[in-house]
């Protein structure tokens, strides 16, 4: 499975709020859409890239 140009900017977009719900607002999709990308596109590197936390997310030493 390849990655998407989408894919990419769902991450990077997540990196700049570090919160599944202001990122999938600001994209304009819903929040599962984007919970689900980020889980396809670590799926496809092999490695996880955010760390999941009450209040959002952590990127992990792969993802920085």
């Amino acid at each position: 499975m390849a990655i998407s140009l989408n894919d990419l900017t769902y991450f990077i977009e997540l990196t700049d709020t570090f919160n599944f719900s202001r990122a999938a607002e600001r994209i304009g999709i819903a929040k599962p859409s984007l919970s689900a990308a980020i889980k396809r596109l670590e799926s496809v590197i092999g490695v996880p890239l955010f760390i999941r936390i009450k209040t959002g997310v952590l990127l992990t030493p792969v993802g920085k």
